[in-house]
């Protein structure tokens, strides 16, 4: 089993600095406890006592894969060059765990998840629990917030209130850069904070909505064709684009949660990429009628000049 540090219970309890970091600088171990405990008082652990906190960094990854605590929250993810783990978990029973992944310097995903006394961990449920990382995740309880928590991504987009078109732009953008050569004719949809919840038994959206927690300020914008059987949605929280799932299938299939989960990816810079000769596409206004009655945009996508 990794090695615990002393200080574990110290690190888990009294850490207030906010979380901040750089790429020319590598994390500690107390880093990734410290952000890890974070995560764990955002994810609605009210208190962190008699909690341990524990890192695993990238030279000892493998050799951890077979431990009977960690192996399953490291073989639910890739082993890479720089990927580290941190992790709070309660004393004696383990059955309370918030485990924070990282790439180098950058945390990317987390689990929470809790057992009955006694019962493993598995990698399909820690797979299950699995959700990306949002900067509100990496402030500090009771801090203000910091711009600092996470690498800014699309600066010049993102922060600030987008409107539809913008929406469906970004989003157009990230589904061309996930090889969808042609998207003509395709629909925008848009469904924000306000339509979320009435959105999430949606036969057609719910699956998409489902894969992630309803939170205050989160959007999804999927770029459809009108079959619906191609889909690149993005999810935004806070005018910000966070994660995509993009998936063909059979016409007249339903979308799933575990295959919308299966399907997502974290936004990177190159996904955000804008295509200049794309700019001509016109996006023409529409409605679309969920199945509750809700209207939300359907932008309609016509590329170039027909």
């Amino acid at each position: 089993m990794p090695t615990k540090s002393l200080l574990c219970k110290l690190i888990v309890t009294t850490f207030l600095g906010v979380a901040t970091f750089s790429n020319a600088q590598a994390l500690s171990d107390a880093d990734y406890m410290r952000i890890a405990s974070y995560v764990a008082r955002n994810v609605q652990r009210p208190s962190l006592a008699n909690y341990y906190g524990w890192s695993i960094t990238p030279e000892n990854w493998h050799d951890s894969l077979n431990d009977s605590l960690f192996g399953p929250f490291l073989n639910a993810q890739e082993e890479k060059p720089g990927r580290a783990l941190g992790c709070v978990i309660l004393e004696f029973t383990n059955n309370d765990a918030i485990c924070v992944y990282f790439d180098g310097d950058k945390p990317y995903g987390y689990v929470a998840i809790k057992n009955d006394v006694g019962d493993r961990f598995t990698v399909d449920a820690i797979k299950n629990a699995f959700k990306p990382i949002t900067p509100d995740l990496l402030e500090p309880p009771g801090q203000h917030k910091t711009q600092h928590a996470l690498p800014q991504l699309a600066q010049d987009s993102a922060a600030k209130h987008l409107t539809k078109e913008e929406y469906v732009r970004l989003a157009s953008d990230v589904a061309y850069n996930m090889q969808r050569d042609s998207i003509d004719y395709y629909n925008g949809f848009i469904i924000d904070s306000s339509a979320w919840h009435n959105a999430l038994s949606d036969k057609l959206f719910g699956a998409f909505l489902g894969a992630q927690d309803e939170k205050k300020g989160q959007a999804l914008v999927c770029i459809m064709s009108e079959l619906s059987n191609d889909a690149t949605c993005v999810y935004f929280q806070d005018h910000k684009p966070f994660g995509v799932a993009a998936l063909k299938v059979e016409v007249g299939h339903q979308y799933t949660v575990d295959e919308v989960k299966a399907a997502y990816k974290p936004i990177t810079p190159e996904l955000l990429q804008k295509h200049a000769d794309k700019d001509k596409n016109k996006i023409t206004d529409g409605q679309s009628v969920l199945d509750n009655g809700t209207l939300i945009p359907a932008e309609i996508i016509t590329e170039g000049a027909h």
